[in-house]
């Protein structure tokens, strides 16, 4: 298929959104609905914008918020995996300064350290 369209959940608007899906209740949820809105509009998978930064997350984005990152895109892999057509993709959008020194500054409004433990 040379063209594939994804559902895009989150965004600006919908930044601190992500951080309240702190338990595997809340992942499990996330992951279900992405994955069904995947198989009713036949999406090629879902593309994450989750663009919560150092500063929403108490200043220290990859202790505060990255094991939740980990947590619902592990779910969500699980349920797309599951799908009987596939195999599904999920793109993550990151911030350009993301790998460089000072990423985790914790006064960094749309900022924050790539997290490694999702690839």
């Amino acid at each position: 298929m040379c063209i594939q369209n994804y559902i895009s959940i989150g965004g600006a608007t919908e930044r601190k959104t992500f951080l309240m899906l702190k338990t595997q209740d809340h992942w499990n949820t996330f992951a279900k609905t992405a994955a069904s809105l995947v198989q009713m509009f036949n999406f090629s998978g879902v593309d994450i914008d989750d663009e919560s930064g150092n500063l929403d997350a108490g200043g220290d984005w990859a202790k505060t918020a990255q094991p939740q990152v980990v947590g619902y895109l592990s779910a969500l892999r699980k349920e797309l995996n599951a799908l009987p057509r596939g195999p599904y993709r999920i793109s993550w959008d990151e911030f350009p300064g993301s790998l460089e020194d000072g990423c985790n500054n914790p006064t960094t409004e749309y900022g924050r350290c790539f997290p490694t433990k999702i690839l």
